[in-house]
């Protein structure tokens, strides 16, 4: 019987294209079990997608956030955008925020607040640019 190896090409080329739909925990055992392997590419792999992730992920939002990336591949920056609010449209209380500040160009933090009232503006602010980072992902450099 053949010896399985864990850390054979076949299996690393195989957890190599999971790494986008992996959760964030997983993905920092498999760097440092990489590394301990001398596995130093698929390690920064796997380093890099956590580095592009805004926070931890289970495995069903990663792969969410991949699919929205991989839709978004071959688009324009204009395009992506228009498809991050197709695919996740602002909320109403986002779309108020959104038309002030599209509304007021160069507008400060604190006029948002003083505007827009303490109603979580930096997380609305944070959520939407969560949503249209993965989105448009596939631009990135």
């Amino acid at each position: 019987m053949a010896e399985v190896n864990a850390f054979s090409p076949a299996n690393v080329a195989k957890a190599t294209a999971r790494i986008p739909q992996t959760d964030s925990g997983t993905l920092r055992v498999w760097s440092n079990r990489a590394r301990t392997q001398g596995l130093v590419e698929f390690a920064a792999g796997c380093e890099r997608e956590l580095a592009v992730r805004p926070f931890d992920m289970t495995a069903k939002l990663a792969d969410t956030h991949g699919a929205w990336s991989e839709s978004t591949r071959e688009l324009t920056l204009q395009a992506a955008i228009a498809y991050a609010f197709t695919e996740l449209p602002a909320r109403a209380y986002e779309r108020s925020l959104i038309r002030l500040i599209a509304t007021n160009s160069g507008i400060s933090y604190p006029e948002v607040v003083a505007r827009y009232g303490n109603r979580d503006a930096a997380l609305v602010i944070g959520v939407r640019r969560v949503a249209e980072a993965h989105q448009i992902r596939g631009l990135y450099p």
